[in-house]
């Protein structure tokens, strides 16, 4: 009896263990990945709801990444805010002139000037910066975050390790060059002169997946094509929110962001979301790569329709 009870157990165990395998190779089949464009980089796509690799190229090259790195600036204002820190409806005073200076010189400025005495909203900022790319914006947000921009670096740097962002550093909030810093705006930087934002297309993925993830808010603010600011009409960077023909190719995708990045060192970059109804969403990177906007929709759809049922 007891070698019957013994052959039967073992059975089981055996069984268990074989459906154990088969489970696992399900779940690691159940999700086709799709090509990188070969222009790209650096590429990485993700399910934002499982965390699942769904495309991947360099993934874990850091790689600098121009004013996509604003994603960590706009994540640590919802951090301080959610926190009871301060509220949307905070109003700082411009009192920096070298910012007034970053606002209106080509090709860092914008389309609204933050001259020295002029009150913010801490939202109005906010909407300067994921729609506009406002840089100048960006620096003054990470000081009212963090009171210094050495003090947002570090703070930038922090919060990425607790991300897990494994191959990423930040040294400012808006994404320039410290040369830009040095040469073009003599505003004083962190690091060293040749520093620059840097990410890893995995990193940035993780950090897309966080920001929308916990402050799903935030796509209220870069699915918008235009916003009103002090009067002034701005007009979004991600040209899949504005233009014709990419609206058109991405019809039903659903695209609300997120940001767009551009300097010499970088390239042209682009981290983008998207949620077919029905689907999961997606997060997707695209590092230096003059067709990001095509590359994006076409791995955003690909995705899609390779996995029917799995996303």
């Amino acid at each position: 009896m007891k070698k019957v009870i013994g052959r039967v157990s073992s059975v089981i165990v055996a069984v268990a263990m074989l459906c154990t395998s088969f489970a696992y190779a399900a779940d690691s089949a159940s999700v086709a990945r799709v090509g990188a464009p070969k222009a790209a980089k650096g590429v990485f796509a993700m399910d934002v709801v499982t965390g699942k690799t769904l495309c991947a190229k360099s993934a874990d090259k850091a790689r600098p990444v121009a004013s996509t790195s604003k994603l960590m600036t706009a994540y640590l204002v919802h951090e301080k805010i959610e926190s009871g820190g301060g509220a949307w409806t905070d109003k700082v005073r411009i009192t920096d002139k070298k910012l007034d200076k970053m606002s209106r010189l080509s090709p860092y400025g914008g389309s609204v000037r933050l001259t020295v005495g002029r009150l913010f909203t801490i939202r109005q900022l906010y909407i300067l910066m994921l729609v506009e790319s406002h840089n100048a914006a960006s620096v003054q947000l990470g000081r009212w975050v963090s009171g210094s921009d050495k003090k947002f670096a570090k703070l930038m740097n922090k919060a990425a390790d607790e991300l897990g962002m494994k191959n990423s550093s930040f040294v400012n909030a808006c994404g320039l060059d410290n040369l830009d810093y040095y040469n073009d705006l003599k505003i004083p930087y962190v690091g060293k002169r040749s520093d620059t934002n840097m990410m890893s297309p995995r990193d940035a993925a993780k950090l897309a997946r966080a920001l929308v993830t916990e402050h799903p808010s935030v796509l209220n603010t870069t699915k918008r094509a235009t916003a009103k600011v002090k009067g002034r009409t701005i007009y979004t960077s991600n040209h899949i929110l504005d233009y014709k023909n990419l609206m058109k190719k991405a019809k039903g995708l659903n695209v609300t962001g997120l940001k767009t990045g551009y300097i010499d060192r970088s390239g042209h970059c682009f981290i983008g979301t998207c949620k077919k109804k029905g689907r999961d969403r997606l997060v997707t990177v695209i590092l230096n790569d003059s067709d990001r906007f095509n590359h994006t929709i076409s791995i955003m759809k690909n995705i899609y329709k390779k996995n029917p049922e799995a996303v």
